[in-house]
């Protein structure tokens, strides 16, 4: 019996159990996915003008002929959310929630999970969505699940 116990107790408190889970964000739709993006490191950022998303488009299409379009969004009622997972080998799930809101701050948990396909090409994936733009600061945390 005291074996059940400290495994189950174990299991309890191990880092996996301790990672957080949020709520999904109903107003977030998926603007444009790519397997190869400029970015060879992680990071999430939030686009609020469409000078920067003209930006980030220039990086994107560098090496693209014909490049992608950037896509159209009103910046007068909504922001972009920016996710470069950097350099991964075969493909992971990306799955976005919200865990937290106060008055100031928005926490946006940015969850990567493995996929099933064996797959080791290398490639550095981006994500971009929209949402209705807000006046808080959008803080954003990987959590890692492979």
């Amino acid at each position: 019996m005291k074996p059940l116990v400290l495994l189950s107790l174990i299991l309890m408190f191990s880092c996996k159990a301790q990672q957080p889970t949020g709520e999904p964000i109903e107003e977030l739709k998926l603007l444009e996915r790519d397997n190869y993006g400029p970015g060879v490191e992680f990071e999430a950022r939030t686009i609020k003008d469409q000078k920067s998303l003209n930006q980030f488009y220039s990086l994107v299409n560098r090496t693209r002929k014909p490049g992608l379009v950037v896509p159209q969004v009103d910046f007068q009622r909504e922001m972009v959310l920016l996710i470069q997972l950097g350099t991964q080998q075969g493909e992971k799930a990306l799955e976005l929630s919200k865990s937290a809101e106060s008055e100031n701050e928005l926490t946006v948990l940015v969850e990567l999970k493995s996929g099933k396909n064996t797959d080791r090409t290398i490639q550095q994936p981006f994500y971009l969505y929209k949402m209705p733009i807000t006046d808080k600061t959008v803080v954003f945390r990987e959590i890692d699940r492979s």
